[in-house]
């Protein structure tokens, strides 16, 4: 293998891996939103429960766990922010290792001719 092939190999390789990274943001993003799911399902529970109930230490208690239900859905659509940002980087740097292995690759077909 020649340098400009090996430059195109490890052009290649580097978008692959970029892509992998994607895939498994992606799948983490789906496993995010099974979380953030479960916790609006408790998050309507704790209400039921506590527009059922009138007793003050059962009230303040299904408040709180509303509350806690609520901030963590909360950090978690900042993680998910996060992983559509990190994705969209991701996604470029593969578009670019591919523009450069096909640039590489028309010189080296303009050579060969």
């Amino acid at each position: 293998m020649n340098e400009r092939e090996q430059q195109i190999a490890e052009e290649l390789a580097a978008a692959a891996r970029a892509r992998t990274h994607v895939d498994a943001i992606q799948h983490e993003i789906h496993e995010i939103n099974v979380e953030l799911s479960g916790l609006f399902q408790l998050q309507r529970t704790l209400r039921g429960q506590l527009a059922q109930t009138t007793d003050p230490a059962e009230r303040a208690r299904l408040t709180a766990e509303i509350d806690s239900a609520g901030g963590r859905s909360n950090d978690i659509s900042g993680e998910m922010k996060e992983a559509h940002n990190e994705i969209a980087e991701l996604t470029n740097l593969a578009e670019l290792h591919e523009a450069k292995a096909r640039q590489l690759q028309e010189s080296v077909t303009e050579t060969d001719h």
